[in-house]
């Protein structure tokens, strides 16, 4: 699922892990705003997350560690805060900004 810079600004809906199937989220530029979802870690088939140049704000799930086949993650140009160690259980992280 790629959406760029897509039309009305939000947060990012709560239920977005229940599609078990995804395996890239590309949310960039899209000027969602609120905290990251812990349910994005549910779906455990991610292998891409893009969520940077929006307006998140809080801390990023440490749930992600659960994602194990996540091989680029992008969380910049946001208000993030917050601890990131979980990134180290990343084994199959290759790249992150």
């Amino acid at each position: 699922m790629v959406l760029f810079h897509i039309l009305p600004a939000g947060t990012i809906p709560t239920n977005i892990g229940e599609l078990r199937r995804l395996q890239n989220l590309c949310l960039w530029a899209n000027e969602f705003h609120g905290k990251i979802p812990n349910s994005i870690s549910i779906a455990s088939r991610l292998r891409i997350i893009d969520l940077s140049a929006n307006a998140l704000t809080g801390s990023v799930p440490h749930l992600f560690s659960n994602l194990t086949q996540l091989w680029y993650l992008a969380f910049g140009s946001n208000q993030l805060t917050g601890d990131l160690s979980f990134i180290s259980s990343l084994a199959s992280c290759k790249n992150l900004t």
